[in-house]
């Protein structure tokens, strides 16, 4: 590879031509900024003070983004211009625009926003949590974390679970961002209850499914566990739309404010506690029948009774 080294003379020829190019962008970001335009002034500046950084133009840099509400990328800036070295007989100018950034800095803290993010009913289960798409680390510390004002979502996982809250940040203001799981497991199906054929001779073997006497338990018991599964997903449906309203304001807890779109909310729970009510209570008769059913071992059906009388889905809308 042939290396061609500059000469001193060259080599300075190049640093004031790299120093005039940074000159001329910074006093055209200068002069866009003052223009109201923040967009080009952010871009001139950007460049102009990655070839020559220092404090002068790292400083109205720091100005552009955070007219743009780019306000964490505006904070590392200014810190980035507070802690520059500067020689004892640098330009008097430099030595202001730190200490100039110094103040600015000072007065930046305050307005960024800030994200609270807390999880609720994840039981044991690991969740996962992204902020705008990013994973983040949920320690149960309560600590808030910086973001730049505008639109964001906070999205968790928890096992099958999902949950998620969108909202807008704005300055000066910290947030918080619930999400809401529900053990972090969808509830179980009831076990499918197990037929027995008793003990001791017999002349003809009859599989229970096909001894007419079990028909009416067995679609009794398929129906109550159809319903308790369709109870299940009405749950998950309306725990969703539970979440949006709370996650704008519309409710807080068990309390919604008048006048919100309660509508697929209600019509959800409604399914929810109505299918849960009528598996129960085909569940239960179902299981009676087989009790009753001629042949029928002493307890084989009784002991799975409890259970599906108790099948319920927990949670909190």
């Amino acid at each position: 590879m042939l290396v061609t080294a500059l000469t001193p003379g060259a080599h300075a020829l190049e640093t004031q031509d790299a120093r005039a190019r940074a000159r001329t962008l910074g006093y055209a970001g200068v002069r866009a900024y003052g223009a109201g335009d923040y967009a080009a002034a952010s871009d001139q500046l950007e460049q102009s003070y990655g070839i020559l950084p220092v404090p002068s133009l790292g400083l109205w840099s720091a100005r552009a983004l955070t007219k743009l509400g780019k306000l964490l990328a505006a904070e590392q800036r200014y810190r980035e211009v507070s802690r520059a070295t500067l020689e004892p007989d640098a330009p008097s100018v430099q030595h202001a625009a730190r200490r100039t950034a110094e103040l600015e800095l000072a007065e930046l803290g305050p307005r960024i926003p800030r994200v609270r993010v807390r999880v609720l009913d994840a039981g044991s289960g690991p969740v996962s949590v992204k902020l705008d798409g990013l994973p983040i680390d949920v320690d149960g510390s309560g600590a808030a974390r910086p973001v730049d004002p505008g639109p964001h979502e906070v999205v968790g996982r928890c096992g099958a679970e999902r949950s998620s809250v969108s909202l807008i940040a704005e300055e000066g203001r910290e947030h918080d961002a619930v999400l809401h799981f529900s053990g972090c497991a969808v509830p179980a199906l009831p076990a499918p209850v197990a037929a027995t054929i008793p003990a001791g001779p017999v002349l003809r073997e009859t599989p229970p499914m096909a001894d007419p006497s079990r028909v009416p338990a067995l679609l009794a018991i398929g129906a109550g566990a159809a319903s308790l599964a369709v109870s299940g997903a009405a749950y998950l449906l309306a725990r969703r739309e539970h979440d949006a309203l709370e996650a704008d304001g519309s409710c807080d807890g068990e309390r919604c404010r008048p006048g919100a779109d309660l509508e697929a909310y209600g019509t959800f729970r409604t399914i929810h506690l109505a299918t849960l009510v009528t598996g129960a209570v085909l569940g239960a008769a179902g299981v009676t029948l087989l009790v009753l059913a001629p042949g029928a071992p002493t307890g084989a059906g009784s002991a799975a009774l409890p259970q599906l009388v108790g099948a319920s889905f927990r949670g909190r809308f």
